[in-house]
C-alpha cells in the first residue's frame, strides 16, 4: 500500500474532527481537502507522528528569521528523492536529519507585491496598482 491510499484509508476517520476544527479557528477557506490529503500522504510516507501531522494547523503562518539572529553550527543529512543541486522549485520536498531529529521541509513561493502610488491632479484621489509576481 503506497502513502496515497493509506492517507485514503485514515482520513474518513479524521475528517470531521478536522473539518470542525478547521471551522473553528477558521482557517477553512486556506486548505482543501486535496491539500490536507497531500499533507496526509506526505506524513504517511515519511513515517511522521500524528502531532507531525497536526502541526501544519496548529501553528500556521510563516516562520521569517531575524537577519542579525546568530546560531552555532549544525551537521545535518539532507535526504531527498530529487536532486537539490539542480535548484530548489515550489513544492520541492526534503528531509533534514540528525540524530532522533527529523525535519520535513517543504518548498513553497512567497509572493512579491509592487505596490506604486499615482497622485492624479484632477482628483483628491490616488491609484494603487498591484503587480503580482512571485519569486523563489
Amino acid at each position: 500500500m503506497d502513502s496515497k491510499e493509506a492517507a485514503d484509508a485514515i482520513f474518513p476517520s479524521m475528517a470531521r474532527a478536522l473539518q470542525k476544527f478547521l471551522r473553528v479557528t477558521r482557517q477553512q477557506p486556506a486548505y482543501t481537502i486535496e491539500m490536507i490529503m497531500e499533507h496526509l500522504a506526505r506524513c504517511v510516507n515519511y513515517d511522521m507522528s500524528p502531532k507531525a501531522f497536526l502541526e501544519e494547523f496548529l501553528y500556521p503562518g510563516q516562520v521569517i528569521n531575524h537577519p542579525k539572529q546568530t546560531c552555532e553550527e549544525e551537521a545535518w543529512s539532507l535526504v531527498s528523492e530529487t536532486f537539490l543541486s539542480r535548484g530548489i522549485d515550489n513544492g520541492t520536498q526534503f528531509v533534514l536529519k540528525k540524530s532522533d531529529i527529523s525535519l520535513l521541509c517543504v518548498v513553497k513561493q512567497m509572493p512579491y507585491f509592487n505596490i506604486s502610488e499615482k497622485v492624479l491632479e484632477s482628483q483628491d484621489r490616488f491609484v494603487l496598482r498591484l503587480n503580482s509576481e512571485t519569486s523563489v
